[in-house]
């Protein structure tokens, strides 16, 4: 049982790993998507302080709500990863404890 530990270590390392550069290129997608929203908020208060046509203010708002929808499912994608990755880890974790406690009744049979 002990073999079986330590083949499934490896895999999990890996499959985290995997997770992590999701995860990694998760965020940096979604802080260029902030970018882009917070450059549209600027570009919208310069509306707002001068004269301008009500489509430049529209097509901004209309911009404005297509990233902060792009924001929401990035953050969903993340917390669908994160999900994921909790419940693999919880059955891992009762996988190892189940097998703990078979190898400590060998043990015990043993002494």
């Amino acid at each position: 049982m002990g073999a079986l530990t330590l083949a499934a270590a490896p895999a999990a390392a890996q499959q985290g790993s995997a997770t992590d550069a999701r995860l990694r290129a998760q965020r940096d997608t979604l802080e260029q998507i902030r970018s882009e929203r917070a450059a549209l908020e600027r570009r919208m208060q310069e509306l707002r302080s001068s004269a301008h046509d009500l489509s430049e203010e529209v097509a901004n708002l209309n911009s404005r709500a297509d990233a902060t929808a792009r924001i929401v499912r990035t953050l969903d994608h993340q917390l669908e990863t994160i999900t994921v990755d909790v419940a693999e880890a919880t059955r891992d974790l009762v996988r190892t404890q189940d097998e703990l406690v078979a190898q400590r009744a060998v043990l015990r049979r043993r002494l």
